[in-house]
């Protein structure tokens, strides 16, 4: 799994580099205004930190992990104006989480008699595209400002990952977890706060969450009949980035 997920974002990290050099033979050949006060296109890569959570639930145990992970994606447009206001565009980018090892947890009926657990291993990601829409309110003069605004996505997203449950009693393996949801929708919401330089630069950073359908929702192999993990729906996310008008 690991493998098809390294493929899937050399794939996405080619598909952007062409993009880019497309986007721009496509700028020199047109004006940089369609009417004033707007530019005709707008990129703006961002970089930042994500949250997978996952519920462990078994008899008597109800907890839940957290897994972090990188986030770096990039949210081309159009027609975006030079100040506040509304604008759209796609985005696409991928998210990776890892962990080496989480919290110990109890589990009653583990082997019969009891013991305690840990999730190991983990790794998982996912590459996706979102159109995205957003509004910003603009406080400040034509030199620069300050400006706040709201950012919602809706698209698909693929993945993918695997993780392993020990046994601490027996010091062995007692069952693994892998991508049981590889496609599912996407929504994110979030919140942002921009420092403008000039009427086309911007330096941002937001906070928000991705909404998605879970890729893990079993686990399998355990000696324990009741122990579940299953991946929470939300995915909370801080990012910062630049946006530049041209």
């Amino acid at each position: 799994m690991k493998r098809v997920f390294i493929w899937l974002f050399l794939v996405f990290l080619l598909s952007g580099w062409s993009g880019t050099l497309a986007g721009e033979e496509s700028t020199l050949q047109s004006s940089s205004y369609n009417i004033d006060g707007w530019k005709i296109r707008y990129a703006s890569p961002s970089y930042g930190i994500s949250v997978m959570l996952l519920n462990v639930t078994a008899d008597g145990l109800d907890e839940t992990v957290a897994v972090p992970g990188f986030d770096f994606r990039i949210l081309n447009g159009m027609n975006v104006s030079k100040r506040g206001g509304f604008y759209t565009g796609y985005e696409v980018g991928a998210t990776i989480y890892v962990m080496s090892e989480s919290d110990s947890f109890y589990v009653n009926d583990l082997n019969g008699t009891g013991g305690n657990i840990h999730l190991s291993d983990f790794f998982a990601g996912s590459v996706y595209i979102m159109q995205k829409y957003g509004y910003r309110l603009d406080l400040g003069v034509k030199a620069g400002g300050l400006s706040i605004g709201t950012e919602v996505g809706i698209g698909v997203q693929v993945g993918g990952g695997s993780y392993d449950v020990y046994d601490e009693a027996e010091s062995d393996e007692d069952g693994s977890g892998e991508t049981d949801n590889p496609f599912g929708m996407l929504m994110e919401l979030s919140l942002e706060g921009t420092l403008r330089i000039g009427q086309n630069s911007r330096l941002f950073a937001g906070l928000g969450t991705d909404l998605s359908n879970p890729m893990f929702d079993a686990v399998s192999g355990s000696s324990s009949s009741n122990l579940d993990i299953e991946q929470a729906p939300i995915r909370p996310f801080l990012r910062a980035g630049f946006s530049m008008n041209y």
